[in-house]
């Protein structure tokens, strides 16, 4: 294969690579907001707090207590916690959710 060739397939990966980069940081902002509201919604009064956060482990969220308060903010850390689901407890059951965009 001649030099030139090489070098052009160097390069088209590469712009592959960085373009499939892009998209991956890129595609939690285009869809994180639908896809966590809908989570949001998706929580039920009187379900378990474990369950939820069982449930949004599997989603790809993770899950943040806040002390002194009976609230869990479930967070979409791919798309830099831009969507939350504020999720309201009593003797660790959902008694409400909000979904909350920041930003």
């Amino acid at each position: 294969m001649p030099k030139g060739m090489v070098k052009n397939a160097v390069k088209q990966l590469a712009g592959l690579f960085l373009l499939g980069i892009f998209g991956y940081t890129v595609y939690p902002f285009i869809v994180g907001d639908e896809n966590m509201e809908s989570f949001c919604t998706s929580v039920r009064a009187g379900e378990l707090m474990s369950a939820v956060s069982a449930r949004a482990t599997d989603s790809g969220y993770s899950s943040h207590g806040l002390e002194g308060q009976n609230k869990v903010l479930i967070i979409d850390s791919g798309a830099m916690a831009r969507y939350i689901c504020e999720v309201s407890l009593s003797d660790d059951k959902v008694i409400g959710t909000k979904y909350v965009p920041n930003g």
